[in-house]
Order: C-alpha cells, then structure tokens, then sequence
C-alpha cells in the first residue's frame, strides 16, 4: 500500500512537501531514491525548482510590499544597522538561506524588500537551490544506504524510521521558529521604543 502511493503520487508529495518543509520532504524522498521507488535526480530537480519558485514568490511579495515600510523606519539607528549588514551580505544570505532555519522565507522577502535587484537575486537563488538540493539529496540517499545495509527488506521499519525522523525535524524546526520570532518581536519592541 505504502509502496502503490509512492509510485502513484511520490512526486506530486515531493512538491506538497517542499513547499511546506523542504529540507525534511527531500531527504526523505532521497531515501525512497534510493529504495527504487523514485528517481533521485527528478526528486531533487522537482525540489530545487519548486524551492526556487517558492523564493521568487517571497523576494516579488518583499519588493511589492516592503520597500515603502523600509524607508519609513530608515532612520533609526538598530535599524540602519541591520539593513546595511544584509544589504552588505545579501548574496550570501540567498545563497544559505535554505539552510537557515526559521529564515527560509523571510530571506527572500527582505533582500526584496531592501531593494536588491532582480538578476543579481536570481543567479544567487538559482545557485542555492542547486547547493540545498544536490547536498539534501545525497545526504537522505546515504541515509536511504545506510538505513538498507542496517534493516534489510523491512520496508514498514525503513518507513517508520523516516516518518520519525521527519515529524523530529518538523518539531524541532517549529520550536526553533518560535524562538526566532520572539527574539524578532522583541528586537522590533526596542526599535520603536528607541529615539
């Protein structure tokens, strides 16, 4: 049953979940590639293509939105300082942004937001979501290896096992997000409060 919806639907739920929780969907895609119920360079070109349309729909929604709210609060001092190092380091922001937990979208938005143009932030996204896919991908196909060599046809305890892993990732990264919003939320307290 497991095996049909994966034939049936696999890359279709690659896209879904990339959408939703990249790093935790390729990995766990990239080990089925392994299992043979998928082809590992379709799953990782699906999962670049989709992570990258994703983040031209953020940097397109942080130009549309953010630049007017931007130079509207440009002239407080924490805030000044803040644009000037992501602007300073903004293609290397692009590049590790799917890496960077809890930034994933927010990256894209701000860079866009803070007005980096729209060739510079393609080449630079288009060449993280190569890195994120191809790193991704070979790291749940050796996982997929070494999950072979250590339980051998038992395809439920190999599913049971990247289940777990996935939803520990999800939790983890959720937590995680929360942490990351509050410092945000309380960094953005003391910037309307200071002079």
């Amino acid at each position: 049953m497991l095996t049909d919806l994966v034939i049936q639907y696999g890359y279709l739920m690659v896209v879904a979940g990339v959408i939703v929780e990249g790093d935790a969907t390729l990995v766990a895609a990239s080990v089925l590639a392994h299992r043979g119920y998928m082809k590992l360079s379709v799953v990782m070109t699906l999962a670049a293509v989709t992570s990258l349309t994703m983040n031209q729909i953020y940097f397109r929604l942080g130009r549309r939105h953010g630049v007017e709210r931007v130079a509207k609060t440009d002239g407080r001092k924490l805030f000044r300082n803040i644009v000037h190092h992501t602007r300073k380091h903004a293609i290397w922001l692009v590049l590790l942004s799917r890496f960077v937990f809890g930034f994933r979208m927010a990256i894209p938005a701000t860079v866009g937001a803070l007005g980096m143009s729209m060739p510079k932030f393609l080449v630079a996204d288009v060449a993280g979501s190569i890195i994120w896919a191809v790193s991704m991908g070979a790291t749940g196909y050796v996982a997929g290896h070494f999950g072979q060599v250590l339980i051998t046809n038992n395809e439920w305890a190999v599913a049971a096992v990247v289940i777990i892993a996935t939803l520990s990732w999800g939790v983890y990264r959720r937590r995680h997000v929360q942490e990351v919003t509050t410092l945000l939320d309380r960094t953005d307290s003391l910037v309307k409060h200071s002079p």
